[in-house]
């Protein structure tokens, strides 16, 4: 159960670390959406995303983290959704990505 919470604490930083790097406010670095994850809404953690797929368990249902530049602070699956993390419901607005992979336009040197 330590290494668990360890992991998860290690995962969590190097995630902000990511994400304040890649912050700067050069052209295209503000490309935002949102990453669509699986989760158990009855235990509150996120699962695989295939199980969402054509899912038959009510508990199961699509969960959107805020994300930039691809880059956003997920659970692991298995790992618990922290309270304010993200929504069931999915955004109005902005780019939504399963699973939560993206990336930002490169910025050419030209």
């Amino acid at each position: 159960m330590k290494s668990t919470a360890v992991a998860a604490t290690l995962t969590l930083t190097l995630a902000g670390a990511l994400t304040a790097c890649g912050s700067g406010g050069g052209k295209g670095s503000s490309k935002s959406g949102y990453a669509e994850i699986c989760a158990d809404k009855s235990r509150n953690v996120r699962v695989d995303d295939f199980q969402c797929l054509g899912r038959t368990d009510p508990n199961l249902s699509w969960y959107y983290v805020a994300q930039k530049c691809g880059q956003t602070l997920s659970p692991a699956r298995g790992m618990t959704l922290a309270a304010g993390q993200g929504s069931f419901d999915r955004p109005r607005k902005g780019k939504v990505e399963r699973g939560g992979f993206g990336s930002c336009p490169s910025k050419s040197s030209s």
